[in-house]
């Protein structure tokens, strides 16, 4: 087992170092190698726990206490990870400090007794055990809260979505309770009825943790920030309350100029045909109309009855429709038509063309051809 977390181990190393090498680093490639270096340190742990006998030397110790106390860093890092990708203007300021608390006390509390050649005593160990417990359980779901909140989002500001909707960090998340529902159910069994548990979880754990170590390096690496671009250009406007339904009380935008700014996108969309372009979103649309993007994102939801992400797609898929049916881009596959009228994936376009039309592309080609 050995080999596994020294394997664990070069691999979070080497991700960090991609991700360090990344030219433009944001804020959340910064969360990132914070949340990879307190795993790489729970791996150097599992690793030393499972090759030595025991006869630890202090540093040895204190890296072990670290991990014991790390469940109190897990849950702040995911959480403030999730809200540097989700949140349109996420900025780092003193009050995440207090997130950090609960771990500086925990580490205090089994790293003090190391140099009076102690240990931290059983009772203590348990309190701070379910302390952990309940902790890690409240980030994750605030988190998953997030991710819910975020895939509403999303669809009121982007006609494609692809490594937008973060489906990737919501099964992470998601695998992060299951392990805390097996560890939970572990101890309950071990306490009541002293069913003997592995430490650690024993094999089959520890490869679930390396795996889990190398989604979120893989897909961590790949992720681009979504809004830092926009909020650079639209300052003045967010998108933090859109899931209430006052999301446009305070706007100031009449049903009369409601109408007038949907007439000017219906018209910039028929002539102009800017849904051909994949990277179209609610600010470069609005930014092309002279309009604020929560009067255009208003005008679309109330008159259209649709998100951005609908209205664009209508287009599109009406687009993709006319030249199946005219067979006028014979010369093409269907998702070289598709990448013709605004989409960027196969999967985006076949899942919104069977939504609009209640049949596969290739079967309304089909169709249309015979």
């Amino acid at each position: 087992m050995g080999y596994l977390h020294a394997a664990s181990i070069g691999l979070a190393v080497f991700i960090i170092a991609l991700i360090l090498g990344k030219k433009n680093r944001s804020v959340s490639d910064h969360f990132l190698v914070l949340w990879l270096l307190v795993l790489t340190i729970n791996f150097v742990s599992v690793f030393l726990l499972n090759t030595k006998n025991g006869d630890f030397v202090v540093w040895e110790q204190l890296l072990l206490e670290f991990s014991e106390a790390s469940i109190f860093i897990h849950g702040p890092i995911l959480y403030f990870y999730t809200l540097s990708l989700t949140k349109f203007s996420f900025e780092l300021n003193p009050g995440i400090g207090v997130h950090a608390i609960p771990f500086l006390i925990a580490f205090s509390l089994l790293a003090v007794p190391i140099f009076y050649d102690e240990t931290a005593n059983f009772n203590l160990r348990n309190l701070l055990l379910v302390v952990k417990m309940i902790s890690l359980l409240i980030y994750v779901i605030l988190v998953l809260r997030i991710l819910f909140a975020h895939k509403k989002k999303v669809d009121d500001i982007f006609s494609n979505t692809e490594e937008k909707h973060l489906t990737w960090l919501f099964l992470v998340t998601l695998g992060v309770l299951c392990l805390w529902t097996i560890a939970v159910v572990s101890l309950f069994l071990h306490r009541v009825i002293h069913l003997e548990i592995p430490q650690y979880g024993g094999l089959l754990t520890n490869i679930a943790s390396s795996l889990f170590l190398f989604v979120i390096g893989y897909f961590g690496v790949k992720q681009p920030s979504l809004f830092v671009e926009y909020s650079k250009k639209v300052s003045a406007y967010t998108f933090e309350k859109e899931n209430t339904k006052s999301k446009y009380e305070k706007s100031g935008l009449t049903e009369k100029q409601a109408i007038a700014i949907h007439r000017k996108t219906v018209a910039l969309m028929d002539h102009e045909k800017s849904y051909l372009n994949p990277e179209l979103t609610l600010y470069s649309l609005a930014e092309q109309l002279h309009v604020l993007p929560n009067h255009l994102s208003q005008a679309i939801n109330s008159i259209e009855k649709k998100n951005f992400f609908d209205f664009v797609n209508y287009y599109r898929i009406h687009e993709v429709k006319k030249c199946l049916e005219s067979n006028e881009k014979g010369h093409l596959t269907l998702l070289g038509i598709a990448f013709e009228c605004g989409f960027n994936s196969k999967t985006s376009f076949n899942r919104t063309f069977k939504k609009t039309e209640g049949m596969t592309p290739s079967a309304y080609r089909k169709k249309h051809l015979t």
